[in-house]
């Protein structure tokens, strides 16, 4: 009798287990686990000669800041060997890319690693763009979650090197802590308090309207509506006034039709010049921060607001 107990207790247990290890299995597969929006964060690195696709399909050699793809990546509805696929979303609003291609971080079975990838940025003009054709990559791991993995990466800049650094950060809140206690958490999203503090955590305060550089050049906050402001990586843009040095202005070849912004480029704050854009809609210039290339850039002073030094430095 007691023997019979024992082997019932026995199996009970076994079925206890596999219950439990289908249920965790399953929350795997499903994503349950896995946060659905994160901000990525790469280094400092350069790529002097990137090999970059482009629209007609020519392999051509560009500079390439890794920085440029910082920002907000959300999980796909696709998975790559039972783990989440991320995409990166646009600049503006970090909706989705409507036109442009996006960057993807996956898990590659054949390198053992989580990997940063472009489908037309290559590591050479012979290489295909394939899934595992990573820029970046993690050490060898079986971790599901990316945001366990550690954030020494090994990143590729024409040779490898393992001095890379990528680093995430969930964008779910579950507390007014996650918030800064600049909003309240609302289902897993933060809900920023009224128009004094913005950002996927309410961590950036209310822009300055008109800020002012030390040489005098004035510049004013891009405003696509009362509601909406022009923002590139979660950050606002600034655009060109009055005031500018003429030296500044004769090396740029600066004209009265150029539009000129200070706009944020992932990890430095750029001066841009659109030649022959200044009477553009509101429609060119929201499509434009949502791409955030920087086409052209040249150096300034910091600048001011209301004769204080901002967080900000204009580089």
């Amino acid at each position: 009798m007691t023997s019979l107990f024992l082997k019932g207790l026995y199996f009970l247990n076994l079925a206890g287990m596999l219950a439990g290890l289908i249920m965790v299995t399953t929350n795997q597969v499903t994503g349950r686990y896995h946060c659905d929006s994160i901000t990525v964060a790469f280094g400092d690195d350069i790529w002097d000669d990137a090999m970059v696709v482009t629209d007609s399909g020519e392999v051509k050699s560009q500079v390439l800041l890794f920085s440029y793809f910082n920002g907000v990546y959300r999980r796909g509805k696709t998975t790559q060997d039972g783990r989440p696929v991320y995409i990166e979303q646009n600049k503006f609003d970090s909706g989705p890319f409507q036109s442009t291609i996006p960057a993807e971080i996956r898990y590659c079975a054949s390198e053992r690693a989580w990997v940063f990838s472009h489908r037309n940025i290559r590591k050479s003009a012979k290489s295909t763009g394939d899934s595992c054709q990573w820029l970046l990559k993690s050490h060898e791991t079986t971790e599901f979650n990316l945001l366990q993995v550690p954030s020494d990466w090994i990143v590729w800049k024409g040779t490898l090197d393992p001095r890379g650094t990528f680093s995430t950060m969930c964008n779910r809140c579950n507390e007014e802590t996650d918030c800064n206690y600049h909003g309240q958490c609302v289902e897993g999203s933060c809900a920023c308090d009224g128009e004094e503090w913005f950002g996927v955590r309410c961590q950036h305060k209310k822009p300055c309207k008109r800020i002012v550089g030390r040489e005098g050049a004035q510049w004013i906050l891009g405003i696509v509506d009362e509601n909406t402001i022009y923002r590139s990586y979660d950050l606002p843009l600034y655009v060109y006034d009055s005031g500018l040095n003429s030296t500044t202005a004769i090396r740029q070849n600066v004209t009265s039709e150029d539009m000129i912004a200070l706009m944020f480029s992932g990890s430095r704050w750029f001066g841009t010049v659109q030649k022959g854009k200044k009477n553009e809609t509101n429609e060119y210039w929201i499509e434009y921060s949502r791409v955030s290339i920087i086409r052209h850039s040249f150096s300034f002073d910091p600048v001011f607001c209301e004769g204080i030094p901002t967080a900000l430095a204009i580089y």
